[in-house]
């Protein structure tokens, strides 16, 4: 049976497929889920560690990294919450960085939760992060080199590691663009269009690279049909 890995480089997102077992150092990694009927979310990436969910709630813990050049990472999206073409839609939902796991060198600034919207594959989604030094809402997409493109960018507010923050994204998708709004704790971070090859739909996802995270419940309310 093959085994994914994804990982994450600060420009984009390379898959590794693996057949059979994989061994490092001598020893077997070993995959640990604890996923239920009642758990809500689909493992997409396990990055050779613990995924696990409670209450609507996943908990991704992918295998610590031990060298620089060395990167683990998980990913999985919320059963049956999907951004749909032209509608308004604000998803909810509460993200935290629960620790860094990259030890032999300092952690990189992105190596925490990441949540995704308009997610169809590795390449095309939509992301924030939420950063000890800031925070970026991000493009997924081929089509820029390094295959990320940036929307918007801050260095206030940040984020501590350890800290729960209650994030909405609100979405607007229309023939021609993709409009969000995304806001941490009632405080709006920033408003984006996008109008180069928008993304008009796609699952909503919990992405994490040399991170342990907890991400959930997430909520989706539907607006107004945009004109």
């Amino acid at each position: 049976m093959s085994k994914w890995v994804l990982r994450l480089t600060r420009r984009r997102i390379v898959i590794a497929v693996l057949v059979g077992a994989l061994v490092l150092s001598g020893a077997v990694a070993t995959v640990v889920y604890a996923m239920t009927d009642r758990c809500e979310w689909t493992t997409v990436h396990h990055g050779y560690g613990k995924v696990s969910c409670t209450r609507g709630t996943v908990h991704l813990s992918p295998k610590t990294s031990t060298s620089s050049d060395e990167t683990h990472a998980a990913l999985a999206t919320v059963d049956g919450v999907n951004i749909e073409e032209n509608a308004t839609q604000t998803i909810s939902a509460t993200m935290r960085t629960d620790t860094q796991l990259r030890t032999g060198d300092d952690p990189n600034p992105w190596e925490v939760a990441w949540f995704l919207w308009n997610y169809t594959d590795d390449q095309h989604f939509y992301a924030v992060v939420l950063k000890p030094n800031g925070w970026e809402i991000s493009k997924e997409d081929p089509a820029y080199p390094g295959a990320q493109r940036f929307l918007a960018s801050g260095d206030s507010p940040t984020f501590p590691i350890g800290s729960a923050f209650d994030i909405t994204v609100t979405i607007t998708t229309a023939e021609d663009a993709v409009t969000m709004t995304v806001s941490v704790g009632g405080a709006e971070l920033a408003t984006v269009t996008d109008r180069e090859s928008p993304y008009p739909s796609g699952a909503v996802a919990a992405y994490t690279e040399d991170a342990t995270i907890t991400v959930g419940p997430v909520a989706v309310e539907s607006g107004p049909v945009p004109n």
